[in-house]
C-alpha cells in the first residue's frame, strides 16, 4: 500500500465551497431569517427553478442572488476550517488550510494545521486539468510531485478529490435546479448571520444523503458546508474565514517551490 501524501479534509471548496457579491445590491437577511469524477467547468450566472420543496419565496429569491454573485466572482480567498470521519477508519481528522481560487478553475490549498502533523505545510496546485502539484514532505525531505487529481493519495479523509470539493463543483450541487431545498433557520457564522439551507441534491457526492449549506445573505455567500451519511450522521464540515472576494491574490499564490 502506498504512504498517502495528503490527508486533506477539503482541497476544494467550498469550501468548501463559494460564491460573491461583488457590486452588487445585498439581500436583506431581516423578515424570516430575524427569527429563525470529472474536471469541473465554471458555470455561468443561472436562474433558480423551484423543486418539490423548494416552495419559499425567500429561498428561491436568496439562491438566485448567490447564482448571480457567482457569476461575478473573479478571485477567492479565504482559511477553511474542515472536518471529517475517515470513511475507512471512522477516526475523525481535523484541518486548518489556506486557499485561493481564480476563475475559471485555478486552485491552490495549503495545510496550515492539522489533527495529522505530518501534512502541515503541505501545498496542491490544481489549474483545472487531469493533474495537480503537490509539495509536501516524504520521509523527511520536502518533494514537489504531479499526480492525477484521482491519484487514491490525494484524496481527503472522504475519499473526495479536489476537482469534486472545486467551488464549480460546489456551486453545481447547491444550485442545481432539481434539487429540494428547506430553509431550516439561521445561525451565526464567524460573525455573519447566515440562512441554513437544507439540500437534498443528485449532485451530492458519493455516500453522502443530504447537506447543510449556511449562506450569508448580506453576501449571498456560503460560509459552511455541512455533509450527512445515511444514517444521518454528520461526517464532513467546512467552515470559511477571514474570506476576500475579488481581490487581488499573492503572486505566487498558484505556484508551487
Amino acid at each position: 500500500m502506498r504512504r498517502p501524501i495528503l490527508r486533506i479534509l477539503n482541497l476544494g471548496i467550498l469550501a468548501a465551497t463559494l460564491l460573491t457579491a461583488c457590486g452588487r445590491s445585498p439581500v436583506s437577511s431581516s423578515d424570516r431569517l430575524a427569527s429563525l469524477r470529472t474536471a469541473p467547468t465554471p458555470l455561468p450566472t443561472m436562474p433558480i427553478q423551484q423543486g418539490p420543496r423548494t416552495t419559499d419565496p425567500q429561498v428561491v429569491q436568496l439562491l438566485t442572488a448567490v447564482s448571480q454573485a457567482y457569476g461575478q466572482l473573479r478571485t477567492l480567498a479565504f482559511t477553511l476550517k474542515g472536518f471529517g470521519i475517515d470513511m475507512k477508519t471512522g477516526k475523525t481528522g481535523t484541518n486548518e488550510v489556506d486557499y485561493a481560487f481564480e476563475t475559471p478553475t485555478k486552485t491552490a490549498c495549503k495545510i496550515l494545521n492539522s489533527s495529522d502533523p505530518k501534512t502541515v505545510g503541505t501545498k496542491c496546485v490544481w489549474l483545472g486539468g487531469q493533474q495537480m502539484t503537490v509539495h509536501t514532505k516524504f520521509i523527511g525531505f520536502w518533494v514537489t510531485v504531479p499526480i492525477d487529481v484521482h491519484d487514491d493519495r490525494a484524496g481527503d479523509l472522504r475519499g473526495f478529490y479536489i476537482d469534486e470539493t472545486s467551488i464549480p463543483r460546489t456551486m453545481q450541487t447547491l444550485l442545481e435546479p432539481s434539487n429540494q431545498v428547506q430553509l431550516l433557520g439561521a445561525s451565526v457564522i464567524d460573525g455573519a448571520q447566515c440562512a441554513r439551507l437544507g439540500v437534498l441534491s443528485p449532485k451530492s457526492l458519493r455516500g453522502i444523503k443530504r447537506e447543510v449549506f449556511a449562506v450569508d445573505p448580506r453576501r449571498a455567500m456560503m460560509v459552511q458546508r455541512e455533509m450527512f451519511d445515511s444514517s444521518d450522521r454528520l461526517v464532513f464540515r467546512i467552515t470559511l474565514t477571514n474570506i476576500r472576494i475579488n481581490q487581488p491574490l499573492p503572486s505566487d499564490a498558484f505556484i508551487v517551490k
